[in-house]
């Protein structure tokens, strides 16, 4: 929803029972001045552990609330609209209440800015609920609160820029994001690697070509797998898988699961398995050198977190062309690990971005102590729920090695070269750049697995396999589109 989207309905529109008013500017002003940029371990807020188990609370209660607008939804979608039916009636009134389109405030909506309280009258208040129960056929409003209810949908089909068409997972109240220490900054993983040598030495601009074409080197490699290359319920994300396998990329992990957040606030990866810290690992500041070594806190938990409504009111308001810059859904993809971790992925092109000083998030940090890293710990099944047995096989090695790679392929080339949209010359002296700082292009690339061993693991994980693990099918419906009125 953007700027202008909405308007002041008036009595002479379908829509009687509420108005609108395009808030986004003043609610990302207001939203933001709360947020904080983090220049040192200070200036987060610290979180106890009730506190935490209070967002959890919180989360609970804005599913109970989605479940309730789904059920009355259906209900009205059952009904036939009459002033005379109290059940229809009464499921209109409370949906809307909790979609947070009723011109009054109700305790537990699921949206706090889409509407401007402040500008309406007691009268204006009295007259547009009135107004709505006199009716004999509430008219748009039904299909007002099937669209704002589809994101609750498990399953439902969406299109986002830059992703594709992405079978989502259902909305919830805030998007999350864990680390388990306080680093200093928080980058993706590319941008992290810039400073390797000799790699720093490379411009920024090549150093973008090969991140792209490592990452197009990746999505090539995905495709040699039928529950790839067959996949039929949504557009694979290449660059989300990409980023939960294991190559470097652009993107920052986000999840709308807190818990999932909290795992990794609290656990690490050690001897090729997931474990809960222990006190050695967060009793000093210095406890973990490499943490130190970056001016970093061993001490703390970070935990990120961000609005869902926020967000969608940032996407309306994004060119379409703004590949990822905000917090995008990932859902359900081919390999079982994305959905897991209830993925969300946020991209930036600005090698400087660091989530400490993103205004969208509210971070906080906790004090570790082993009770809270092994109650995460077994919560998430020592790690089970978020990185499932039963996914494909272990693809580590190759996402190792095309991080690496020097050498592309002349598929690869071309399809990194039409996205950005180069002509024969361009081709070519990118070609030349590339060859002046060590990294070839040539007919038939890499080979990161046999032949043999690419057969063997299609047979490990066959497109039936991954589909009957999926509980969910793809939906959609039309979408309906506000428009304003002068």
């Amino acid at each position: 929803m953007s700027e202008g989207l909405t308007g002041k309905a008036t009595p002479g529109n379908e829509i009687i029972g509420f108005y609108i008013v395009s808030l986004i500017g003043k609610v990302l002003t207001e939203y933001k001045s709360a947020c904080h940029v983090v220049k040192s371990i200070d200036d987060l807020p610290e979180l106890t552990f009730d506190d935490i188990q209070n967002m959890i609370s919180e989360e609970k209660a804005y599913k109970a609330a989605s479940d309730k607008v789904l059920q009355d939804e259906a209900i009205i979608s059952d009904i036939s609209g009459s002033v005379d039916n109290i059940t229809y009636i009464n499921a209109l009134l409370e949906a809307e209440g909790l979609l947070g389109i009723l011109p009054i405030k109700v305790h537990g909506a699921l949206q706090h800015w889409l509407i401007d309280y402040d500008a309406f009258t007691e009268n204006e208040i009295r007259d547009s609920l009135d107004k709505m129960n006199k009716r004999e056929t509430c008219g748009l409003l039904p299909m007002v609160i099937k669209q704002f209810s589809d994101d609750f949908i498990a399953g439902m089909l969406n299109r986002y820029a830059g992703a594709g068409e992405v079978m989502q997972q259902r909305r919830t109240k805030y998007y999350f994001r864990g680390e388990n220490a306080y680093y200093g900054k928080s980058q993706p993983s590319a941008f992290r690697h810039r400073s390797d040598r000799p790699y720093n030495k490379i411009p920024l601009y090549v150093q973008n070509y090969i991140e792209d074409l490592r990452a197009e080197e990746a999505s090539q490699f995905f495709l040699k797998f039928d529950a790839v290359k067959y996949w039929r319920y949504c557009q694979p994300v290449y660059r989300a898988l990409c980023q939960h396998y294991g190559l470097w990329t652009s993107l920052l992990d986000i999840t709308s699961d807190i818990k999932t957040a909290l795992f990794f606030a609290c656990c690490k990866w050690e001897d090729n398995r997931w474990k809960p810290l222990t006190q050695a690992d967060f009793e000093k500041k210095v406890s973990r050198k490499y943490i130190s070594d970056k001016g970093g806190d061993s001490r703390y938990g970070i935990l990120y977190r961000s609005p869902s409504e926020i967000t969608t009111m940032v996407y309306g308001n994004k060119p379409l062309d703004d590949e990822f810059e905000i917090i995008t859904p990932v859902g359900w993809q081919p390999f079982m690990r994305c959905a897991a971790q209830s993925a969300y992925i946020k991209c930036s092109k600005d090698p400087a971005y660091d989530a400490y000083k993103d205004e969208l998030f509210e971070k906080y940090k906790f004090r570790l102590t082993e009770d809270i890293c092994n109650w995460i710990y077994e919560e998430m099944d020592q790690g089970d729920k978020i990185y499932p047995r039963n996914d494909v096989p272990d693809i580590t090695g190759v996402m190792s090695e095309i991080n690496k790679t020097h050498v592309f392929s002349q598929k690869t080339f071309d399809k990194f070269c039409g996205y950005i949209k180069a002509n024969p010359a361009d081709k070519e002296s990118i070609k030349m750049v590339l060859q002046c700082y060590g990294y070839s292009i040539t007919p038939a690339g890499k080979s990161y697995v046999s032949y043999k061993q690419m057969r063997k693991w299609n047979k490990q994980y066959p497109l039936e396999k991954v589909e009957a693990m999926i509980d969910e099918k793809p939906k959609s419906r039309p979408m309906m589109v506000l428009t304003a009125t002068e």
